[in-house]
């Protein structure tokens, strides 16, 4: 799992947990769903968190897979969703709540021509990287700061009419994946002290905008 590329707009839980588990939801030659099977996963012990090698058998007849990680799948029920195409089963999946989820789409033998190193699967994270910087010039102390009116709940893959699961970095124009649920996160307290947040994909519209609340003092004010 590479660092945030600056194109996508998908991207990490605050917990930072990296992939704890991975499940593969296969298709056939029809695009039609078959069955989920679990991954091993073997953290690279140099960087345990952001990769890896994975092992994971699947069905003969599987030509389409799906890599989902860190998606809690307790009430994911395979046999309302055995034979249904690709679309209605993995374009309204809703992420779990509080997990960072990790995402790649490719076919067997895609997956098997990424044996090495220097060929890896790349996942796309499903929640936006949001950095503060304050220049140290302006004078201005930073004692805080917190993000206003952002989504409570995301989506795992992402999809649109006009390009199916191409993930964003692969066309020429942004697209965004909203869930059926459009719950608001909760009011905060206070502000958090860290210097990232992480948010779902959003409209974001003038309508309705996310914000950001600085909290600090000019000069020592």
């Amino acid at each position: 799992v590479p660092d945030m590329n600056v194109v996508q707009t998908k991207a990490v839980d605050p917990d930072g947990g990296g992939v704890q588990q991975m499940t593969v939801f296969c298709f056939d030659a029809n695009d039609l769903f078959i069955t989920t099977v679990a991954a091993d996963i073997t953290p690279d012990t140099a960087n345990p968190s952001l990769s890896g090698r994975l092992k994971v058998t699947v069905p003969d007849h599987t030509v389409t897979i799906q890599l989902v990680g860190n998606q809690n799948l307790t009430y994911f029920r395979e046999d309302n969703y055995r034979g249904m195409s690709e679309i209605d089963v993995m374009a309204s999946l809703e992420a779990s709540a509080g997990r960072m989820i990790y995402w790649a789409r490719k076919t067997v033998d895609q997956l098997k021509s990424h044996n090495t190193d220097s060929n890896p699967v790349q996942l796309l994270r499903n929640q936006a990287k949001i950095t503060l910087n304050v220049e140290s010039s302006t004078g201005f102390e930073q004692k805080g700061w917190v993000v206003v009116n952002s989504n409570a709940f995301g989506t795992v893959a992402p999809y649109c009419p006009e390009h199916g699961f191409e993930a964003p970095h692969y066309i020429d124009r942004p697209f965004v994946t909203l869930p059926e649920n459009n719950t608001k996160l909760g009011d905060f307290l206070d502000v958090r002290t860290n210097d990232e947040e992480y948010i779902f994909e959003t409209e974001n519209t003038a309508e309705d905008p996310i914000d950001f609340i600085v909290k600090g003092s000019q000069n020592g004010g």
